[in-house]
């Protein structure tokens, strides 16, 4: 209805598809449902989510300088990618509007056809993505930060951040990435390796030799976690922070200690494949 209002029947009946009628009356369509700098009510934030999931992310990246913002409004906060702030108080609503939107957004990133330019990604990342990658108190954040972190490892993995943005990315998302090695939740602490691992591939090149060596020593320690899940994913961690990372800040004595602590978990029946492969690039190195 929102589009024969917008378009007139004739301009309607020339455009042959409903994806064609999106991309050619998305923004009019947007800008008729929802507001686009302020918050959004109970009614609107289901027709926000009804029309993002129907135009797919092919049409949503073409017009993110558009739909940014109003992600941005709910989901960005002033304290972006600095640990230690205060908490935030919110109450329940503000919780779920935040969850909603977080778990619409990660489901556009995750749609390989989301290919918007390399500024709206560093945007996205740092100004949405990232504040809620923050530690707060309470369950409903942590709650949050679990499915802000699967938006990040799913445009991580789509592979839609280039080898620039990561290097302008990756000093401020690292250390809290590290921070989230610890955290109570299994499926963060496999995430968070996955992610790291992607990071290093794609960037290796500008990672310095104190936060390689600091985030190579969080990780050996994931070998002794508790979820298996974790363990494999730091595996996999290591493999590429050995393998593509810069080999000149991973040597030594640091080398020697995640050799020595890959070799306890050589007959793992978990791991121990995984660990092999690794041992078998990387203990000549040691041994120099």
């Amino acid at each position: 209805e929102k589009i024969r209002s917008i378009s007139g029947d004739n301009d309607s009946e020339s455009v042959s598809s409903q994806s064609d009628l999106m991309r050619v009356y998305f923004r009019e369509v947007l800008a008729s449902l929802v507001p686009v700098d302020s918050l959004l009510g109970s009614h609107q934030l289901q027709a926000f989510d009804a029309l993002i999931r129907i135009c797919g992310g092919n049409i949503v990246g073409k017009n993110f300088n558009t739909v940014g913002p109003i992600f941005e409004v709910h989901l960005g906060c002033s304290d972006a990618l600095e640990e230690g702030s205060a908490p935030l108080q919110q109450d329940s609503s503000v919780y779920s509007t935040k969850m909603s939107l977080m778990a619409l957004l990660e489901s556009v990133v995750s749609d390989t056809s989301f290919s918007p330019d390399q500024s709206c990604i560093c945007y996205l990342i740092d100004s949405i993505i990232a504040p809620n990658l923050i530690w707060r108190v309470g369950g409903k954040a942590t709650a949050l930060r679990r499915v802000s972190l699967a938006a990040l490892f799913s445009m991580l993995r789509v592979g839609n951040v280039t080898e620039t943005t990561m290097i302008s990315l990756a000093p401020r998302l690292l250390p809290v990435l590290n921070s989230m090695l610890s955290d109570d939740d299994e499926s963060t602490r496999e995430l968070v390796c996955r992610s790291l691992a992607i990071i290093v591939k794609v960037a290796a090149c500008c990672l310095g030799k104190d936060s390689t060596q600091e985030i190579c020593l969080s990780v050996t320690k994931c070998l002794e976690d508790d979820a298996d899940c974790v363990r494999v994913a730091a595996c996999t961690a290591l493999a590429t922070f050995l393998v593509a990372g810069p080999e000149i800040h991973v040597r030594g004595e640091v080398l020697k200690h995640v050799v020595e602590e890959l070799q306890m978990h050589s007959k793992d029946p978990t791991v121990g494949d995984a660990v092999n492969a690794v041992l078998m690039e990387n203990v000549p190195r040691a041994a120099e």
